[in-house]
């Protein structure tokens, strides 16, 4: 069995702390209010420094949003990439 180095492989990249983790997990998700809380935060997307791949495994009901975001503050990293939505 063969598992990609742990630079490759990032779990649960994006952070989650209790408070967006209850409204991630929420009856009535409120998509808005989770983006400002999350994306407010000044660590939010330091894990795109650490890891060359990222799985938003923590992320389930947010989780197009939470990568769209990533996408559209490191796409100029990626020269050539497109995202669909943005085509």
């Amino acid at each position: 069995m063969f598992f990609l180095l742990r630079p490759f492989n990032f779990l649960n990249c994006f952070p989650m702390p209790d408070e967006l983790l209850r409204m991630e997990q929420g009856a009535h998700p409120d998509t808005a209010l989770f983006a400002v809380k999350a994306f407010s935060q000044p660590w939010a997307f330091d894990f795109v420094e650490l890891r060359y791949i990222w799985h938003f495994t923590n992320v389930v009901t947010h989780r197009s949003l939470v990568m769209g975001e990533t996408w559209r503050r490191f796409k100029e990293n990626y020269p050539g990439a497109v995202v669909r939505d943005e085509q």
